[in-house]
């Protein structure tokens, strides 16, 4: 079984587009302290559909959230070399606390302490 919870700070506004499919895709980046030192560790996040959609509306630069999802390896080739480059495709995720430049209370939804939505797909 291929499942992973995190829960950390995004490092970057949520990024959204197509794939070539046609399917809604959103990016960002999670960091994630570890309980036994100072340090943590950068984690690629991808959504789809209904859940990028949400992860746009919903999360900015230093939200607080917990994502639950499944580690893919993302490997693609440059160069002739394979590259791997991890990431957690996001399935379901939850707003844990807002970031210092996000307007608190813009709409009932979004003014929530915490939020949690559900892939449908």
């Amino acid at each position: 079984m291929n499942c992973c919870i995190l829960s950390g700070n995004l490092g970057a506004n949520v990024t959204i587009g197509k794939t070539e499919k046609g399917q809604t895709i959103a990016k960002t980046s999670m960091y994630v302290r570890c309980n036994h030192s100072a340090d943590g560790e950068w984690h690629n996040l991808v959504a789809f559909d209904k859940t990028a959609e949400h992860m746009a509306r919903f999360c900015k630069k230093g939200t607080t959230v917990t994502v639950y999802g499944e580690i893919s390896p993302n490997k693609y080739t440059m160069n002739g070399e394979t590259h791997y480059n991890p990431q957690l495709i996001v399935n379901q995720f939850e707003v844990t606390a807002r970031g210092q430049n996000e307007k608190e209370g813009s709409s009932d939804a979004e003014g929530k302490k915490r939020s949690k939505v559900k892939s449908t797909s």
